[in-house]
């Protein structure tokens, strides 16, 4: 039979072929359970001495073929010759020394497809599992353990020449018979081990453990027997065998091996049980083992890295340990390599656990470490190496600059992987290293297809942030952002609910979105059935990216709001996301009074947590301006929150306001007070007039300054509005600033008919919807309303449509007529307008007597004056003179 019709067969055999039938399975649960709650605390730091298992005795022709199998001159022909000359010799544990000599033996690159050595290969492997089915009962723990090693290391990935070897012979039907081949073969092992767990010494148990983690086979029951074998025997595992076991734990169960059950099946949720008790068995013996210097620096790598990887939470004390016996180890350039120093390193910055103090203390010694040998660094130990110091928020501006200097000149070596770990280190880290991140910017352009979901979405944020700082070359940039789009729109459906959030956030932040609106109308179409999946922070960044970028979602901010506004998800925000979410969603003219209400709520609630005090609740300047802009521009009568954020404000600008708001943000806050004003009698916001006229009289007047001064840069189109107006004979005020602070482009004399002209262009309207107004634009015509203006809007596309000047006169001729009669009309009816409410019209006399004591003014009045309107002059005739000087 030729042995490519023997490699297909196994193909094609039944899965259940693949276990041995004589097998028996019990429950593990109640026995892992048993011996945690049963096990000793051992106090000594030795080593017990291991039991020696059975071992079965093989006649003395079979030790005499194993040692010229196991011959350390010989290579891998000479096993092969001896398995084809001597075949009917060959016993069990002969057949495990040539699997286990033969993947020490074989070639850098691994055994050529369609060679001899190939066919000799699969030939060897199909007469070992005939072999194991034919005498199971004749394979010891150690032939076991020693087979399946050896089956592992040959499953593991050849290594090819060049990508045309590797596209030649990948998915070839030799290349995964060889595969079917092996995994058949450890799964046969894996079966009789399971039942037998504590014939194994403690280098086998890790062995085998080893072998599946590296095979990658799903293996519950197995794991669950080894892990519940090996808990009481821990003390008798070397340094060696404690590191490996639990690699091989974390490698393959992930957080099942911490205790949480990659699925609910019995065997996966026993799987999981067995593992937790023997992790928290295996930290207790670290810990003391780790002082005496037992652990090599590979040891204590991948011992931290297990306990990282699944999950488990070690005590501080394991940590602490753990990272002293580290520390020397680690700076020997004789006993680490500079993989275990980047292991170490990640395992720290990714469990985040251990006393702040000896972190610290870990980092900085290894930073020193790092950068005297950072040329030996490999591509992924240099982005891991970055990415844990970024992710604890230790600064090692030294390092960083070693790791820039040394990976500049190899980042055509990174994969994608090592790309987005080094810019997403660098920006987080937010250190400068232009040159990097522009060689970074190039290749990850020019390979963005091989860029899995998640590192285009870090690689895309890395990018937008140092944008922020112009630490990359504009040009460079666009580029690698046209790529990005292009390979994240075809594989949207694949990005998890963060990474689509953190994409459209990038291309916002990064100013990307306007050349890129198609990319953002797939990622709402994608995000918006599936908004239950998202955390506070997507639906934060999501709804942020949307409106900074001027782009209309009906659907998708529909979908945000309705989920939000479920019972206990507001709940969950923090200050930053309720305020960026609630701000996005006013700006974008979006949102329900539920969603409001919801983020309302949690904002109180958050304050009353901290004594009613927000900014020890965590509220920054800029939430608080624009949580309070946010829900004026969304016109939610809530006097309530709004009180609490304008006294909030108030106190943070007690020191010097310039210093806490940016001008943007005093500019919000000056739309609040009007807001507040003009909101008209009968709603809760007197409470807010009241307390925005015991402000500070410096505060309030750098809030209107703040407004006033606005930069006014009219376009062309406004210049030809304002000349039209004037052929018509009218006369106008250009850029005209009304005593509140808003201001309109053009003003119609008289000013007291309060007639305004506003062109309208594109920045008023979304991007994506040409004629629908944003929530900004809507507030000022609310604010310019209340404030008793009559204004015509001119739109930019109907502007662009009159063909000559004669058509524009006629346009805002007939625009205007209605509007003039009116005001002409108003004119001359004396009433007190809405704009003649300020912020001591509200005012009982006893506020208003202890108002003026506080300025500086006489509270007295003479007898027969009205003492209330006698005040309010008083106070109104300071303002109106005050020199204004901002700080509070």
């Amino acid at each position: 039979m030729g042995c490519r019709a023997l490699l297909l067969a196994l193909l094609v055999a039944p899965l259940d072929s693949f276990y041995h039938p004589v097998c028996t399975r019990v429950p593990l649960a109640l026995r892992a359970q048993q011996q945690r709650q049963q096990r000793p605390k051992r106090l000594h730091k030795r080593r017990e001495p291991e039991r020696e298992p059975e071992r079965r005795s093989w006649n003395p022709q079979a030790i005499k073929l194993n040692r010229q199998i196991a011959n350390r001159d010989g290579s891998h022909e000479d096993i092969f010759r001896l398995f084809n000359t001597r075949k009917k010799d060959f016993c069990e544990v002969n057949y495990a020394t040539a699997l286990n000599w033969l993947a020490k033996k074989q070639p850098r690159g691994g055994y050529a497809v369609d060679s001899q050595d190939a066919r000799n290969l699969a030939e060897l492997i199909l007469a070992a599992s005939n072999q194991l089915d034919a005498n199971p009962d004749g394979w010891d723990a150690r032939a076991l353990a020693n087979a399946a090693w050896g089956a592992a290391k040959l499953l593991q990935p050849r290594k090819y020449a060049n990508p045309r070897e590797r596209r030649a012979v990948q998915g070839s039907d030799i290349e995964e018979a060889l595969k079917a081949a092996c995994a058949s073969l450890l799964r046969k092992i894996g079966d009789l081990a399971e039942t037998r767990p504590d014939d194994f010494k403690a280098q086998e148990l890790a062995n085998v453990a080893w072998s599946f983690a590296t095979a990658d086979l799903d293996a519950p029951r197995l794991y669950a027997s080894l892990a519940t074998s090996a808990t009481p025997r821990l003390a008798q595992f070397s340094a060696q065998e404690l590191a490996n076991v639990a690699w091989a734990f974390a490698k393959r169960l992930g957080t099942g091996a911490a205790g949480v059950p990659n699925t609910n099946a019995p065997d996966d949720v026993a799987c999981a049980e067995a593992s937790r008790t023997m992790f928290e068995a295996w930290s207790e013996e670290c810990i003391l083992r780790f002082p005496d210097g037992d652990f090599k620096a590979q040891e204590l790598a991948n011992a931290v890295w297990a306990v990282a990887t699944a999950g488990f939470e070690a005590s501080d004390e394991f940590w602490d340990t753990a990272a002293r016996a580290a520390v020397p180890l680690m700076r020997d350039p004789e006993q680490a390599q500079t993989q275990n120093i980047a292991n170490c390193l990640w395992s720290y910055a990714k469990s985040g656990d251990g006393t702040p103090a000896v972190r610290k203390e870990l980092f900085s010694e290894l930073a020193d470490a790092a950068s005297k040998r950072v040329d030996e660094f490999n591509a992924q130990e240099l982005g891991n190496t970055a990415w844990a110091y970024a992710t604890a928020s230790i600064a090692a501006p030294e390092l960083f600059d070693a790791i820039a200097a040394s990976a500049e000149g190899r980042v055509e070596r990174f994969i994608a992987q090592n790309l987005a770990n080094t810019a997403w280190a660098f920006a987080t880290a937010s250190h400068r290293a232009p040159r990097l991140l522009d060689a970074v910017a190039r290749e990850a352009a020019r390979r963005a297809d091989e860029f899995k979901p998640q590192e285009l979405a870090n690689t895309a944020w890395a990018f937008a942030t140092c944008s922020r700082d112009d630490f990359v070359d504009a040009k460079i940039q666009r580029q690698l952002f046209d790529n990005i789009a292009r390979a994240a729109y075809k594989r949207l459906d694949r990005f998890s609910d963060q990474g689509l959030s953190n994409i459209a956030w990038a291309f916002a932040a990064a100013g990307e979105a306007q050349r890129h609106e198609k990319l953002f109308g797939a990622v709402a179409s994608e995000a918006a059935p599936r908004v239950a999946e998202f955390q506070p922070q997507g639906f934060s960044n999501l709804a942020w990216a949307f409106s900074t970028a001027e782009l209309s979602s009906s659907e998708l901010f529909d979908a945000m709001a309705s989920e939000i506004a479920k019972q206990n998800r507001a709940a969950r925000f923090n200050p930053q996301e309720i305020a960026n979410t609630a701000w996005a969603f006013a700006k974008n003219a979006e949102g329900s009074k539920q969603l409001f209400d919801s983020l309302a709520t949690m904002t109180l609630v958050l304050g009353a947590k901290s004594g009613g005090d927000l900014t020890r609740a965590g509220f920054t300047p800029q939430e608080l301006s624009n949580l309070a802009w946010a829900y004026a521009c969304a016109d939610h009568v809530d006097g309530a929150l709004l009180r609490k954020l304008w006294n909030a404000v108030v106190e943070v600008a007690a020191d010097d306001a310039t210093q806490c708001f940016t001008i943007e943000e005093l500019r919000q806050l000056q739309q609040v007070v009007l807001h507040a004003r003009n909101s008209g009698r009968g709603t809760n916001m007197d409470g807010l007039v009241t307390d925005i006229a015991r402000a500070p009289a410096g505060f309030t007047g750098l809030l209107r300054r703040s407004l006033a001064e606005a930069d006014a840069s009219p376009s062309r189109a406004q210049d030809e509005v304002a000349q039209s107006l004037e052929a018509l004979g009218l006369e106008v005020v250009h850029e005209f600033v009304i005593p509140d602070g808003l201001s309109v482009d053009v003003a119609l004399k008289p000013l007291r008919w309060r007639v305004a002209v506003e062109f309208d262009g594109p920045r008023h309207y979304f991007r994506n919807e040409k004629r629908l107004p944003t929530g900004r634009t809507n507030f000022k015509v609310r604010l310019l309303r209340a404030l008793g203006w009559r204004v015509l809007h001119v739109p930019y596309f109907d502007w662009a449509r009159l063909p000559d000047e004669k058509a524009r006169q006629n346009y805002l001729k007939t625009g205007l007529a209605a509007i003039v009669k009116s005001a002409r009309k108003a004119s001359k009816v004396e009433v007190v307008s809405e704009d003649d409410r300020d912020e001591f019209s509200a005012l009982k006399v006893a506020e208003l007597r202890r108002l003026c004591e506080a300025r500086g003014l006489e509270s007295r009045v003479k007898r027969g004056l009205d003492a209330r309107a006698t005040l309010i002059e008083r106070l109104r005739a300071q303002k109106s003179s005050s020199p204004e000087e901002g700080g509070g």
